[in-house]
């Protein structure tokens, strides 16, 4: 079919800036790119050939399209759409592949014409290749049901898609996408440093924005014709996806043939499926498969949750590390004198104490000079000190726009998040030490709310708008305990420190979580200088103040009920960060 009118696409072209494509070049990618509508998607220049035949193809009401950036299980919905809407047909499955049963809208506008050549003295695949390089609006015949697949975003494919087709989109954690991303990239060409790959990945620069790009189908997951899909809840319950994708497309199926669809689809199974595996670049030129080859060239590779985590107690953890790489990594001096003393926590005399506990607190430690010294250090109000180190280290759990805006401009600011479920649980835990809780679902309930320790995404938000200032490192708690070594040198190097690697690497064991809770100087911290009545409460509750030090550590108290009110709450909230523009 060829359209012989076209609209002419409203989003207008413009170069890469210069400054951008500097960045590309210096992480080995000297492409040809541009920008393109109001949101500035990059795209290449094989996209910007056809931009209007993409906008102007006649789309039809019983189309599925599923949209995707690339490596957020594309190929996984693809696989199980094509399923659905084909009776289960797993023997036409295997002998067909993929790329001919569901079409990548965009990957004929790439040009790659030679492969016809190449294959001419081989019937059946040159049979698939001219399959997948006839433009989709040039073919003469299409299925009953035609089954897309595009990583295009919404706004530059035709605009009666999101209208009128069946839409399935599919969203992965950008960090896992960015890994599997990474390590697709390897098959072809040296990848930069994986820092260096992000800094383009965060920009846009190989997908498109992701934000902005998932923001415009989440914006339509309300319409009865869209289905709104995350790709670790696919992967956590296939069968359940299938159900629900089922339903979407009007399908129904008995158990037995849904069950067998599951184990169709299990990853084990999938890796090696023939018909799915490698995809597109089993039918690439001779001369890049032999460089596949080399590289490694499994299409399918993990299909796990939280793979970034190969590549990618947070106050006390960052604490601790910051006054040593700060004090020469003086282990000694650290272990005489308490954190406490060492790094005051700043609002802590606000709060804590009234003025009679003050009293009585000091009157219980008159006879020992050294708990007299410590307590007195920790219940002067800062602004009432009259010495103070040359490097003042501080530590706070107050909202940036509550302290003096000064801080966030001059100081240097290391601000440490961790998922809120984790959060939450190690809050339960802690609270604990000192007063009976509730049973955690009420609890988690208040947490939500902010009642606890404020609103945990307006208080994240205020540091991540300002995560670009040289002056401001931003850090995931699960990255410090997944690899201690690397966050110390991004600290080393934010702080303007240097040390061998040795010294390093005994700061790395120093700040070992199992270490870490037997350090009497972090451990207990505040608490161990309270009244007498509270630590022997405490006694008969376990005052153990470093307790995992895990990530995921919230699956021992999350029931599914709870588990399913966080996400949803979490998800909303990262959709306002997204409505907000974090970028």
């Amino acid at each position: 079919m060829v359209v012989k009118t076209l609209r002419k696409n409203p989003n207008e072209v413009r170069p890469l800036p210069e400054e951008l494509s500097n960045i590309m070049k210096k992480a080995g990618k000297p492409w040809e790119l541009y920008q393109v509508g109001p949101k500035n998607y990059v795209r290449w220049p094989n996209y910007i050939k056809y931009k209007d035949e993409i906008y102007n193809f006649p789309i039809r009401k019983n189309d599925v399209w599923i949209n995707t950036l690339g490596r957020s299980g594309t190929t996984l919905m693809t696989e199980m759409v094509w399923q659905i809407c084909n009776n289960m047909d797993f023997e036409k499955g295997f002998e067909k592949p993929l790329i001919e049963r569901v079409p990548f809208f965009e990957y004929a506008t790439f040009g790659k014409k030679k492969l016809l050549k190449e294959n001419e003295n081989d019937p059946k695949r040159l049979e698939t290749v001219k399959h997948m390089l006839t433009l989709e609006w040039e073919r003469s015949e299409y299925p009953e049901t035609r089954v897309y697949k595009s990583h295009l975003p919404l706004s530059l494919l035709p605009p009666e898609l999101a209208k009128e087709a069946r839409l399935i989109y599919v969203v992965r954690n950008p960090k896992d996408m960015a890994a599997s991303a990474y390590h697709f990239g390897q098959m072809y060409f040296d990848q930069p440093p994986f820092e260096q790959y992000w800094d383009t990945f965060e920009r846009g620069l190989i997908w498109g924005t992701f934000f902005e790009q998932a923001k415009e189908a989440w914006d339509i997951r309300h319409q009865e014709n869209v289905l709104f899909m995350f790709y670790e809840d696919i992967v956590k319950d296939m069968r359940s996806t299938i159900l629900k994708v089922c339903k979407f497309l009007g399908k129904t199926y008995t158990d037995s043939e849904i069950d067998k669809l599951t184990e169709h689809m299990h990853i084990d199974n999938f890796r090696k499926n023939a018909s799915v595996n490698k995809n597109y670049f089993d039918y690439d030129s001779k001369e890049e498969r032999a460089k596949r080859t080399l590289r490694g060239n499994n299409f399918i590779r993990q299909g796990k949750v939280d793979t970034y985590k190969e590549l990618f107690t947070r106050t006390t953890l960052m604490t601790e590390m910051v006054w040593q790489i700060c004090n020469d990594m003086d282990f000694e001096k650290g272990f005489e004198k308490p954190l406490i003393e060492r790094v005051p926590y700043f609002e802590y005399a606000t709060f804590r104490f009234n003025e009679e506990k003050k009293e009585k607190l000091l009157k219980e430690n008159a006879n020992d000079p050294k708990r007299l010294e410590t307590i007195k250090s920790f219940l002067t109000l800062e602004w009432e000190k009259t010495e103070y180190p040359e490097t003042r280290v501080y530590k706070s759990h107050l909202a940036l726009s509550l302290l003096p805006p000064e801080l966030a401009k001059e100081a240097r600011v290391i601000y440490v998040v961790r998922n809120p479920k984790d959060t939450a649980v190690s809050a339960y835990h802690f609270g604990q030490m000192f007063v009976d809780q509730p049973p955690f679902e009420q609890y988690w309930d208040i947490f939500e709310r902010g009642l606890i320790w404020g609103t945990f995404f307006e208080h994240a938000k205020e540091a991540w708008d300002i995560r670009h200032q040289e002056n401001v490192l931003f850090v995931f708690y699960e990255d410090i305990v997944k690899d201690m070594r690397s966050t110390i040198l991004k600290v080393c190097k934010f702080l303007g420190k240097t040390y061998t690697d040795s010294e390093i690497d005994k700061l790395a064991e120093h700040m070992h979580i199992d270490n870490f809770k037997k350090n009497t100087s972090v451990n207990g911290i505040y608490f161990d200088y309270d009244l007498k009545e509270e630590r022997a409460k405490r006694e008969t509750r376990s005052s153990n103040f470093i307790r995992q030090g895990k990530v995921d550590a919230y699956k021992e108290l999350f029931t599914s009920g709870v588990e399913e009110r966080a996400d949803k709450w979490i998800s909303i909230e990262i959709t306002l960060l997204i409505n907000n523009k974090i970028k």
